[in-house]
């Protein structure tokens, strides 16, 4: 009950960052229309190339580092089994 506590607070705290960055993008839109409408490469602005890219980076970032503090959090609250190899 505790591992299933833990893990849900750890998910909590990872979906925040993850809204925070979805609502980054608008918000930089809107704040810097340079930003939003600036050809950076091939016509493509820093807006559609963060989108496009940078966000689903972000998002795999964010996805390794909950798996991997998740896995530590379960395996010490739990143990982790000792391999018969």
């Amino acid at each position: 009950d505790a591992v299933a506590r833990s893990l849900r607070r750890k998910a909590l705290q990872y979906s925040v960052v993850i809204v925070l960055l979805l609502l980054a993008v608008p918000l930089l839109a809107w704040l810097g229309p340079l930003w939003f409408a600036r050809p950076v490469w091939g016509g493509l602005t820093l807006n559609f190339l963060t989108v496009a890219v940078l966000l689903h980076f972000a998002f795999v970032v964010v996805a390794v580092a909950f798996v991997r503090v998740a896995n530590r959090s379960e395996d010490e609250m739990l143990g982790r089994p000792e391999d018969d190899g």
